[in-house]
């Protein structure tokens, strides 16, 4: 819904279909099959949301991992641009060196 009414300008419906996944995010990320097909940037502004309704930021950026891993080889350039969203300091130091740092595209870019 909010990509349609992103398409078609019906700005009204994008509010609120922005607002349902703000509210929703977990679900969505959980159940739809259309998170995968988000762009960059779509899902930049999502993450970034200080509105997003998430229990933990790790499940920002457990969100961002699945979006890039989707499509690794095209992907893989936005890394930069939407670890910017993930709030680091809101995470375990042991979920930043075990789930992070050891992350394979993390790895390559050192």
């Amino acid at each position: 819904i909010y990509k349609f009414a992103k398409h078609y300008f019906c700005h009204d419906l994008e509010k609120k279909s922005r607002k349902y996944i703000r509210h929703h995010f977990n679900e969505i990320l959980n159940e739809s099959t259309e998170f995968s097909k988000l762009g960059c940037d779509d899902l930049k502004f999502i993450l970034c949301d200080d509105d997003l309704n998430v229990s933990s930021e790790e499940i920002v950026f457990e969100a961002l991992k699945r979006w890039i891993e989707d499509n690794e080889d095209v992907r893989k350039v936005h890394l930069p641009a939407l670890l910017e969203c993930v709030r680091l300091g809101l995470m375990s130091i042991q979920y930043i060196s075990t789930n992070i740092l050891n992350w394979k595209l993390i790895q390559e870019s050192k």
